[in-house]
């Protein structure tokens, strides 16, 4: 993907927005703030689009270079989890501009914290109304490829706590909508919602460490399924609950876009808890993977007989590493008169 600095010029040349960005103090971090890895929806895309809409929306040429700096910072500070991301995020216009500053600006970044509020001023009211096109303008598919896009970057939530959530504040929203567009797509968007179930993945295992073998196979299962659960269990031969339990939090910050679970006891018991339809997703290095892997399925099988499961051939230059023969190769280190560091290697 071509930069931002780089798009803007070529698709509107040397000009207006090109000017804005100019005055900014470190559009470098403009452009690393808008594509971190963690943002599947409040992305580069989300902005260029924001762009191309102000362009096509016949403001006059003060009134878009303000709406531009609003949309280039109103989420250059995004953490999908954090309660201060607007703050932020105008604080950081206001340190990055300068002299340049403008107040009207600073409020209108603020003031996407909550859609459903009253603007601050009418530079604010047609960024919001902007920010949330499509829900006032778009195609029921556009908002489910949306909802395909949260899902994702909100990882960390349960599916059904997510789905309650978004369902909420739709519903609270619908009159705000209808107001601005009587032929809005909402009420459509919002009964899909009701009945719609992503495909979710369980990636079950010890993970005792998780190591870049385990980390490749949940990047492949993110690649198939709309949400991969990370769920750890307590493996009686390898280690004590208080241990593992202990560790998940660890992993917790290992995998801060996923959600990451504990659990004793059967994995279909774990599966069975859960209030929507779950496939299991096993890992596979060689052969020898392949014949226990097979063993196991079968016992499970014997517990529930409708179990999906699919399984994910591990890339060759991951296949020998196992979390046994990490911690080996760590015992080793520590008792090694070498400052050798192998086990860093294996790990994300």
């Amino acid at each position: 993907m071509k930069n931002f600095i780089s798009w803007a010029i070529g698709e509107y040349g040397a000009g207006l927005l090109s000017s804005v960005l100019a005055n900014t103090l470190d559009y470098g971090n403009i452009e690393r703030s808008w594509n971190e890895p963690h943002r599947f929806y409040h992305g580069m895309n989300h902005l260029k689009k924001l762009i191309d809409l102000i362009n096509s929306g016949g403001f006059e040429e003060e009134t878009k270079k303000k709406l531009y700096l609003v949309a280039i910072f109103h989420d250059i500070v995004y953490d999908p989890y954090s309660q201060d991301n607007e703050e932020k995020s105008a604080e950081m216009y206001k340190n990055m501009v300068g002299d340049n500053f403008d107040q009207e600006i600073y409020d209108a970044i603020l003031d996407t914290k909550d859609h459903t509020k009253r603007a601050s001023n009418l530079l604010s009211q047609e960024f919001l109304d902007l920010d949330i096109h499509n829900l006032l303008y778009g195609s029921l598919k556009d908002m489910i490829e949306d909802t395909r896009l949260l899902t994702r970057e909100y990882g960390a939530y349960d599916w059904a706590t997510m789905k309650a959530g978004r369902i909420f504040f739709l519903e609270n929203f619908v009159t705000h909508v209808l107001g601005i567009n009587p032929e809005s797509k909402i009420n459509e968007y919002i009964s899909w919602l009701k009945v719609y179930e992503p495909r979710i993945a369980v990636f079950a295992g010890t993970f005792f460490p998780f190591h870049k073998g385990h980390l490749d196979i949940l990047q492949k299962a993110e690649k198939i399924f709309d949400k991969v659960i990370v769920a750890c269990g307590v493996n009686p031969e390898k280690s004590d609950s208080t241990e593992r339990r202990n560790y998940v939090e660890t992993l917790k910050k290992i995998l801060p876009n996923n959600q990451v679970e504990f659990f004793e006891g059967f994995l279909t018991d774990y599966i069975a808890s859960k209030p929507y339809q779950v496939t299991v997703v096993k890992g596979l290095r060689n052969p020898s993977d392949f014949d226990a892997e097979k063993l196991q399925l079968r016992y499970m099988e014997d517990i529930d007989p409708n179990l999906n499961i699919v399984y994910i051939i591990s890339d060759r230059k991951y296949e020998h590493i196992s979390s046994s023969g990490v911690k080996m190769v760590k015992s080793i280190e520590s008792h090694s008169k070498s400052k050798r560091d192998l086990t860093s290697k294996y790990l994300p």
